[in-house]
């Protein structure tokens, strides 16, 4: 990832307390639009923690093998697979975080990312008339965009949800709850 981070930052992405697709998807575009193709095309569900050789992984994911091995090698410098001559396979960080099957995945959170940085791409036309152009992106999501930014929300939550609720005050006496936040009501249910 690229940014300056503070020592207690650094800690925390050390220990993984801090989500990596995080900060790696929402402080690039480009790595975000990285990161996004590569859980888009299915090329992470092609991989484990077990070494595949890109051309199978190509396959699997029905892209090319030179296409493979540029997005594979990107998440290798991101620390998200490992790399042996030309096979390669999850490391702990991408398991937890980019296979389907973990319970801990940032898959919506970076696909939301992808979806959103299209946004970028009439940022010329955007700046020279001072306002996006036609409706806000938020005028124009359908139904499956909308439930992409309610998992997105979803997997952010996860990574603090119980941190905050510990500092809301909640009488024990309270038997009721209304949750004016709407969305996925993760924080009212963890109160």
């Amino acid at each position: 990832m690229i940014h300056k981070f503070s020592p207690i930052e650094k800690l925390l992405l050390s220990l993984d307390v801090i989500p990596h697709p995080f900060t790696d998807a929402s402080s690039s575009v480009g790595l975000g639009f990285a990161l996004g193709s590569a859980v888009k095309l299915g090329i992470t569900d092609q991989l484990t923690e077990a070494f595949k050789e890109v051309k199978q992984i190509a396959q699997g994911a029905k892209v090319s093998e030179v296409g493979a091995e540029l997005i594979l090698d990107c998440l290798d410098a991101l620390g998200y697979v490992k790399k042996q001559g030309t096979r390669y396979a999850f490391t702990k960080r991408g398991t937890k975080n980019l296979s389907a099957q973990s319970p801990e995945n940032f898959r919506h959170f970076i696909l939301f990312c992808d979806y959103l940085y299209k946004g970028y791409l009439d940022l010329d036309g955007t700046i020279r008339a001072g306002k996006r152009q036609g409706t806000n992106m938020l005028e124009q999501m359908n139904d499956r965009e909308w439930e992409l930014f309610s998992r997105a929300m979803i997997d952010i939550a996860r990574t603090n949800h119980k941190e905050v609720a510990k500092k809301i005050p909640v009488s024990a006496s309270q038997t009721r709850m209304l949750d004016l936040g709407g969305s996925h009501g993760l924080y009212s249910i963890e109160l």
